[in-house]
């Protein structure tokens, strides 16, 4: 039986990790976010009220992921300790399936439709219950066994899992359109509802923030947006001089930037040596 929860039901066509059932007392739980430029570990007891510990790691864009992680594990002290569980989040391209047609039998070959010369890739899917669709995605084979090298547990996920679910229980808030863009690391995640129902979702290769307030305005075009009525709200972490939600008020009236501290209200999140990636904190402020 597939759950329908956002990041409770990852599957890999390969592998069928168990569940295992953890204790809210035990803390021996690792989260690592992997992305092309580098890697952030953390550890984070949510019942205590600390910050979480966080050590990131800048890869070598010479090398391969998996080498890059090995170096990573060798030199990261956070990395090194023993874990009950890993939460491994790829920050990777997905493509979504409507849930109602997807088929577990196919998820290969949906991936391989989508994403060309990845046939070492091991394959992925998150059910999203909350936005009727079914998330597929993969990471290279060789980094994966990397990672179930060294963790005995382990658990991979989309990292634009959580936040995508986070925008869909404030679109399901309203009925009015709305529009949600998250801008990071050369790529821009856009999600569009109308009356709490999925519309759209989609990844771009964003270089600047003209990039970015393009692709928003193109999603727009497509869906018949309304620039004076309808809602936008965005998330920026590139630190440009002008960011997304300066840039789109050129065109669209109403732009709200979203969780623009990216503290969330929690005090255990404002210490700036404790700062996540936007994706990671949202991941942890879910329930177990």
């Amino acid at each position: 039986e597939i759950r329908l929860s956002l990041v409770g039901s990852e599957m890999c066509i390969r592998d069928r990790y168990k569940k295992v059932p953890v204790s809210r007392n035990k803390v021996q739980r690792l989260y690592l976010r992997v992305s092309a430029g580098g890697f952030s570990f953390a550890v984070y007891h949510p019942f205590g009220g600390r910050p979480p510990v966080v050590e990131n790691y800048e890869a070598n864009l010479t090398a391969s992921l998996n080498v890059n992680l090995r170096e990573a594990l060798a030199v990261t002290p956070l990395a090194q300790e023993k874990y009950n569980n890993t939460e491994v989040l790829l920050n990777v391209p997905y493509t979504l399936v409507p849930i109602e047609r997807f088929d577990e039998d196919n998820v290969e070959d949906i991936y391989r439709l989508n994403f060309h010369e990845t046939g070492n890739d091991r394959i992925f899917y998150d059910v999203a219950g909350a936005l009727g669709v079914v998330f597929v995605y993969g990471q290279d084979e060789a980094f994966c066994r990397v990672v179930d090298e060294n963790y005995p547990v382990v658990h991979f996920r989309a990292a634009i899992s959580a936040v995508a679910n986070r925008f869909a229980e404030k679109a399901h808030a309203s009925r009015k359109p709305q529009l949600f863009a998250y801008r990071h690391e050369d790529t821009t995640d856009i999600f569009a509802f109308n009356d709490g129902r999925l519309q759209l979702g989609n990844r771009y290769v964003t270089h600047s923030v003209d990039d970015a307030a393009y692709f928003v305005m193109f999603a727009v075009d497509v869906l018949g947006m309304d620039v004076n009525a309808d809602e936008f709200h965005v998330i920026d972490t590139q630190g440009d001089s002008t960011d997304l939600a300066t840039r789109l008020r050129s065109f669209v009236r109403n732009v709200s930037e979203m969780d623009k501290d990216g503290t969330f209200g929690r005090p255990e999140f404002e210490n700036p040596s404790s700062r996540l990636p936007y994706d990671l904190t949202v991941y942890l402020m879910q329930p177990f």
